[in-house]
């Protein structure tokens, strides 16, 4: 019998949800140069967008992993996309400018919902990330660049739907 109970604070992590899409961790380990963004949005399924000077992959799962009661594999949608190194370096740019706004003081609001979104930069096994709700302008930014960057690309319908979804935070 399922548990109707959602997973506990502590185990609904960013390596859970990539784990969850069948990409191992959120960080990764692969050379090269990877920016990765994840967003948990509070009532739609989780979206994954990694990006490489050539490639994007986009993946979402088919339902909130957030609902499980524990972390497990799921059914998910991806899709894979040709980029410039241009595209790329403009997404490092904009996470450059999120990543030094995230570390200023937090900006004190009040949120009745939202998503979390963290982004991960990994080059010459080095990574720097950041994480939580995306308040400050820098931040914001970011995370709208890289899902509308990500609509761009992808083709699914499914797939499409769910990094608007994301938007809507």
């Amino acid at each position: 019998m399922r548990s109707s109970r959602p997973m506990d604070v502590e185990q609904y992590t960013d390596d859970a949800v990539c784990f969850a899409m069948g990409l191992v961790e959120f960080a990764p380990a692969t050379p090269g140069d990877v920016l990765r963004l994840v967003c948990r949005p509070s009532f739609h399924p989780e979206v994954c967008v990694t990006v490489t000077p050539a490639d994007l992959v986009a993946v979402a799962l088919r339902a909130s992993l957030r609902a499980e009661p524990s972390p497990a594999r799921m059914p998910e949608i991806a899709e894979h996309a040709t980029v410039s190194a241009g595209d790329f370096e403009g997404l490092c740019a904009a996470f450059e400018g999120a990543l030094a706004e995230s570390r200023r003081p937090p900006r004190w609001v009040v949120l009745c919902d939202g998503m979390m979104a963290s982004a991960v930069r990994t080059l010459d096994g080095r990574s720097e990330r950041c994480s939580g709700h995306a308040v400050h302008e820098e931040e914001q930014r970011f995370v709208k660049r890289v899902l509308a960057f990500a609509l761009s690309k992808v083709r699914s319908v499914q797939l499409r739907n769910r990094l608007s979804w994301c938007g809507w935070y």
